[in-house]
């Protein structure tokens, strides 16, 4: 790690060694933003340091929300956030569309997907899945399908230091 901050890959970090960390990638990462006058552009050893400390995180930290993880120092603390992103898989669709006309029911592919250049998902095919008459079989299928219609893909993490304000003693 950079300047005299040590921790084992094993060993876990103590607050004071987070908020070191912490403090100098904030100090380098404005730095950086004042140098690029603007422009959202990292020098190699803040990009290091922001690796160093996403990876800390994501090894030690606990649980902050659903998505993220945070690891607490003695006065900052750092937070990931893992983003989820929902695509639709055109191939899947027109697999969908194929076995829906071969079923016979070539309508049920407008009630589910509307097509563009690629397609978008309607709102509520469950709901309409649930109004049509069909065999059991036909519509575990149909449902085993559609839901082989979405890819769920999962980003880097994005990583947030918050420095703690000092106040000065009264």
């Amino acid at each position: 790690m950079a300047d005299n901050i040590e921790t084992a890959p094993e060993a876990r970090p103590t607050p004071k060694q987070i908020d070191e960390l912490i403090a100098k990638f904030a100090q380098a990462q404005s730095i950086d933003v004042a140098a690029a006058a603007g422009l959202k552009t990292m020098t190699d050893a803040t990009s290091v340091m922001k690796t160093e400390l996403t990876a800390m995180v994501e090894k030690w930290g606990g649980r902050h929300t659903e998505k993220s993880k945070r690891l607490t120092g003695l006065h900052n603390f750092a937070t990931t956030t893992k983003a989820t992103r929902v695509s639709i898989d055109d191939e899947a669709v027109e697999k969908l569309r194929g076995y829906l006309g071969t079923s016979k029911r070539p309508e049920l592919a407008g009630e589910f997907f509307m097509a563009h250049t690629s397609y978008s998902l309607v709102s509520g095919p469950d709901e309409k899945l649930k109004t049509l008459t069909m065999g059991a079989r036909l519509r575990t299928k149909i449902t085993a399908m559609l839901q082989g219609c979405f890819k769920i893909n999962t980003n880097a993490p994005s990583l947030k230091v918050e420095l703690a304000e000092l106040k000065p003693a009264a």
